[in-house]
């Protein structure tokens, strides 16, 4: 049963509410048995309150006289509107409070809060605690390629290689274009010299606006003195590169001068067949240039036939035949029709036509043991 004045809760068996002092009444939340009670209650108390009529009009009288505000009635409510403001200052100061706190809690977890904190930690040279904010905001949003880069730029201040490295690799993989997380890379390698690394990223960039960043650290590959192709004499093959540059070559079929080669002093030197030569260049940080190479065949041809100064015919008067020798060769000649081989005379100068009818044969030789076709000239000579 509830006190129709205030509210409250009325304890069973009182008459008038506790808080208010108000005479109790029925409201909508009883039952019968406590209707009952009620009446039960109020009977006895007004029996109670009737011992004679002079007390009880003097008691009146009383009253009257000390007015109202010595009514317990009034009392009690003058007592309760004491404590309401207090009450409700005191509320309002809790609520607050935890609104406060709840708020704050709120910021101090945001993304923003950890960013920016993390970022004024940085200034001040705070860099383990700007390391603990930095990636508290980036658990909070692990994509966030601005923390990354903040967090790969504090690696380089507190010379943490791991940590510059893991977010810069990371920010590429969300954004391979990213010249701030390429430039941290390069640097950081060029730091450890680590200088194949610098190399496999080049290759990764080559061709494309990023590969500007490698200026730097792009060796010029060594040049060919001679175009590959096919030639038909032996050649020397020289390399050469750019200035504090050492030159490495292979030219037994491996592809690979960077592990297996030898070092270039002096041209190269190509027989008969093919060969192929892979040369590659090294400053003198050690970074190496692409690897080049080029083909070569050489393929030697037979010589020409020797040619003679005198044509076949028949003559009366004393002749000298000069041969003419082709470039690089020997030439050998019989006088009776036979063939000529490296056991028949050597042509040394001019010939003179013997008496008779002779056949004069030639064959050359080159420096490549190469020969030419046999060739014969018919000359008749009978003196007068």
């Amino acid at each position: 049963m509830k006190c129709t004045n205030c509210g409250a809760e009325l304890k069973v068996g009182c008459i008038y509410c506790s808080v208010c002092g108000h005479e109790a009444q029925i409201v909508p939340d009883y039952n019968i048995l406590e209707d009952d009670l009620l009446k039960s209650l109020l009977e006895d108390e007004n029996q109670k309150k009737q011992p004679d009529t002079k007390k009880q009009q003097g008691t009146k009288k009383q009253t009257k006289e000390k007015g109202p505000q010595n009514n317990p009635k009034n009392k009690k409510k003058k007592s309760k509107k004491k404590w309401i403001l207090p009450c409700v200052i005191i509320a309002v100061l809790v609520i607050g409070g935890v609104s406060f706190y709840v708020v704050k809690q709120s910021q101090q977890n945001s993304f923003s809060y950890q960013y920016e904190k993390g970022s004024e930690l940085v200034k001040s040279s705070d860099y383990d605690e700007a390391k603990v904010y930095l990636k508290r905001a980036l658990d909070l949003e692990p994509e966030n390629t601005k923390v990354m880069l903040e967090l790969a730029k504090l690696g380089q201040k507190m010379e943490d290689p791991d940590l510059t490295e893991g977010n810069a690799l990371q920010i590429l993989q969300i954004d391979p274009k990213n010249k701030d997380a390429i430039r941290l890379l390069i640097d950081l390698y060029d730091s450890e010299k680590k200088y194949d690394k610098i190399t496999d990223l080049y290759e990764t960039y080559a061709d494309t606006a990023q590969q500007s960043l490698f200026a730097d650290y792009i060796v010029q590959e060594p040049e060919f003195d001679t175009v590959g192709g096919t030639y038909h004499e032996e050649m020397d093959v020289a390399l050469s590169a750019a200035s504090g540059c050492e030159i490495y070559y292979t030219v037994n079929g491996d592809s690979d001068p960077v592990a297996n080669g030898r070092r270039y002093i002096s041209p190269i030197p190509l027989t008969e067949g093919k060969t192929t030569i892979y040369a590659v260049a090294k400053d003198s940080r050690g970074i190496y240039s692409e690897i080049v190479h080029t083909d070569y065949e050489i393929a030697f041809e037979a010589p020409l036939q020797p040619t003679v100064s005198l044509r076949s015919g028949s003559y009366a008067t004393p002749q000298m035949i000069t041969v003419r020798v082709p470039q690089y060769c020997t030439v050998y000649y019989t006088w009776d029709g036979s063939t000529p081989n490296k056991d028949s005379s050597v042509y040394t100068g001019p010939l003179e036509m013997p008496v008779g009818n002779n056949v004069l044969s030639l064959l050359a030789v080159d420096k490549h043991g190469l020969s030419s076709g046999v060739i014969r000239y018919n000359y008749i000579y009978l003196p007068k």
